[in-house]
């Protein structure tokens, strides 16, 4: 991984470019029928990188990848791409829902077999090279999510298959495969016989396929949760319906303070219960701390919810008499607190609005 770190880079500022390409493309392609010759070189381009780069980091091979954009004589892995054919329009407005399936199953086998990976880092470090199952389960992950990310970025028409590998010759035919010429530009040994992508996987090899699923899934559901509860606009909700619920927490806080006409014992357990509100409600500002809003604005709100929770919890045991509750309420300035709150609370409601 550290060695393929350089290209690395280069993928990612390849993959910026080709998003870009693709979405002037996309409206292309719509109302001329073609993808694009711009769009075709770049996603091709981005494409070779990727797999080259793969197959050096999941030690499919330890041949240095190169950075060239063209096929290599050199190259241990190829990409393939049909020559342009005409882009159905209804498809191509509906692309990126179309693909999305494949892409999600994409992401979920790569999930799986970078897991897969950690197990067969070891294996290869003892034995010298990975398990064929496992490298052939890797071929067919890995042709599958070119042909996913070929199908999104309107590189080819047909929808991506394969994750299992291709069916078995029988009798010379091969049997539920998409007919696929081999591409322009492919040796003439190689355009008759058998495909040269053709991947024909074990039975052991399909279980790693399985295994890489199942570890997969949960990855997968658990990145996008992270996603979810890391994202600014789930965060700015979040801190909106603690603020709000601290208002109604503080106006039955005052209706429960009248309610007890001075019994100490009810006046203290108010004084907790808001204790423990303010308390929870500094928890979730410090929590939410990326909602996109004014640092300083948070900090402020979460620092006075402290400091008003504190007095409160003082308050709480302040007793046993109501000259003692006074008492500790006057010397703690308990409404001092209330009135840095209050202004805390209107300014983050301020920029929560305008967030």
């Amino acid at each position: 991984m550290f060695l393929g770190l350089p290209l690395g880079v280069v993928i990612v500022a390849v993959g910026i470019g080709t998003l870009a390409v693709v979405i002037v493309g996309w409206f292309a392609t719509l109302f001329t029928g073609r993808t694009p010759k711009t769009t075709r070189s770049l996603v091709t381009i981005f494409l070779r990188l990727t797999i080259r780069w793969r197959a050096y980091t999941f030690l499919m091979s330890d041949r240095f990848p190169a950075f060239e954009f063209d096929e290599t004589r050199d190259d241990v892995i190829h990409l393939a791409v049909p020559d342009p054919t005409p882009m159905t329009r209804p498809v191509v407005f509906f692309r990126l829902l179309l693909a999305f399936p494949a892409l999600v199953l994409a992401a979920i086998l790569e999930l799986g077999i970078l897991v897969v990976q950690v197990v067969m880092w070891f294996v290869v470090l003892i034995t010298g090279s990975l398990p064929e199952p496992v490298h052939d389960a890797y071929k067919a992950v890995f042709r599958y999510s070119a042909r996913a990310a070929a199908y999104g970025f309107l590189l080819v028409p047909t929808y991506p298959w394969g994750p299992f590998g291709d069916v078995a010759a029988v009798s010379g035919m091969v049997g539920q495969q998409p007919a696929v010429e081999a591409p322009a530009g492919w040796p003439e040994a190689q355009r008759s016989g058998p495909r040269p992508w053709d991947i024909v996987l074990s039975h052991a090899a399909k279980w790693v396929v399985v295994v890489a699923i199942a570890l997969g899934i949960p990855s997968y559901v658990g990145l996008q949760v992270i996603r979810t509860l890391s994202s600014p606009t789930y965060q700015r909700s979040q801190l909106i319906q603690a603020n709000n619920a601290l208002v109604l927490q503080i106006g039955q806080y005052e209706t429960t303070r009248r309610a007890c006409h001075s019994r100490v014992p009810c006046l203290e357990s108010n004084d907790h219960t808001i204790a423990e509100q303010l308390t929870a409600f500094a928890t979730t500002l410090l929590r939410y701390s990326h909602s996109g809003i004014d640092p300083a604005t948070q900090a402020t709100a979460r620092s006075d919810a402290v400091n008003l929770a504190g007095l409160f919890y003082l308050a709480a045991n302040a007793g046993p008499t109501m000259a003692d509750y006074q008492r500790t309420n006057d010397e703690a300035h308990v409404k001092d607190a209330e009135l840095a709150l209050q202004r805390a609370l209107d300014q983050l409601q301020h920029a929560l609005n305008n967030a």
